[in-house]
């Protein structure tokens, strides 16, 4: 009954949604050409959803959205930023289009997207990787040029450190690495860590330290975020809520900081991270933890610029929305994987096993 009244509300707010958001709202002539059509039954992509339209936007692509109220009711913060873009429709009726998405795996017409994200990749598949934080490209923060200045050997971390969501057993269990908090606990008790109480430490020469900024108490601006992180030469890639993917470490990648990363966490990424090329991987140990930070102190400038390069050369050669863009078109036959977050976590949560390498 209750899960009957809630699809009913979700209605009556999709409803609302169009007749005062969308039904009004004035838009660009269609290029059928440039379109990207999307039928969607579900908003579970949330955010995700939002980047894959915002990618196609940046590079000159429109998106066309099939009225569902059902999906309009389940717009959150993140996706329904798609209300506030100039070349975003909402059709009644299917489209011609460059591309027609939909969730309905019954469906023959047309390219699946599904959220079963953390299924086993294949040569006929292609995981939509992780990407900033959506008011990164909303704001058009995402590639700004930012300034040369004194790279700090150091490790740095910026995020929410928040008990209750960022320390969830089930990132050991379903996936087998540490979650944020157990990580900031440990490197808490290491010699090397440098609190910081206010902002304008930041901009002392920093060696050989970990510096973590839990946005509570210092939280760093968007426009500041990428500068800031690009001042440190090394990024701790911490996992988010109910996966380790996180936002953080793609951000960190696109101004060269070099990840320091678990090991089932970089398998996670396509193709996966390696170390001592453009990542520093650590082991699900303590002690490895412990040797990598030793060994990020250790690099010599040559080593440190070349694993940076890697870095820079690994995220525009795979994460930028160009990159992404070109590799679904080229893909266009294959099974498309959008992350759904939670709800793509709840698939491995059925099975109750951890995710392996390769599984």
């Amino acid at each position: 009954m209750i899960a009957f009244l809630k699809g009913k509300y979700r209605i009556l707010k999709g409803i609302n949604t169009y007749l005062t958001k969308i039904v009004f709202r004035k838009s660009n002539d269609i290029d059928n050409a440039k379109l990207i059509f999307f039928d969607l039954n579900h908003n579970r992509f949330e955010r995700y959803f939002y980047l894959l339209c915002k990618f196609y936007l940046l590079e000159g692509y429109q998106i066309g959205i099939k009225v569902n109220f059902t999906f309009l009711g389940n717009l959150e913060r993140y996706s329904a930023l798609l209300l506030e873009e100039k070349n975003v429709r909402f059709f009644w009726k299917s489209q011609n289009a460059r591309i027609s998405f939909h969730t309905d795996p019954n469906q023959r017409n047309g390219t699946f997207i599904s959220d079963d994200y953390f299924r086993k990749p294949s040569l006929s598949s292609y995981h939509i990787p992780m990407s900033q934080h959506p008011l990164m490209y909303h704001d058009n923060f995402w590639n700004q040029s930012l300034p040369s200045e004194v790279i700090n050997r150091a490790i740095f971390f910026a995020g929410s450190l928040e008990k209750g969501q960022y320390d969830k057993e089930e990132m050991n269990i379903l996936f087998g690495v540490y979650n944020r908090v157990q990580l900031a606990n440990f490197l808490q008790n290491t010699i090397s860590w440098f609190p910081i109480e206010n902002q304008s430490q930041l901009n002392d020469r920093i060696l050989d330290k970990i510096v973590f900024l839990d946005r509570e108490i210092i939280n760093i601006s968007m426009p500041d975020l990428r500068q800031v992180i690009k001042n440190f030469r090394y990024y701790m890639a911490c996992p988010g809520v109910s996966m380790p993917f996180s936002h953080n470490v793609i951000e960190a990648m696109s101004v060269g900081s070099i990840p320091i990363i678990e090991e089932k966490y970089a398998d996670l990424f396509e193709p996966r991270l390696i170390h001592l090329e453009n990542s520093l991987v650590f082991s699900h140990s303590e002690k490895s933890l412990e040797d990598v930070i030793d060994l990020a102190f250790r690099l010599n400038e040559n080593e440190l610029n070349r694993l940076s390069q890697n870095v820079l050369a690994y995220y525009n050669n795979n994460l930028t929305p160009k990159k992404v863009i070109d590799t679904i078109f080229k893909q266009i036959n294959s099974t498309f994987y959008l992350n759904a977050e939670a709800f793509s976590v709840k698939y491995l949560s059925n099975n109750s096993l951890p995710l392996k390498k390769g599984d």
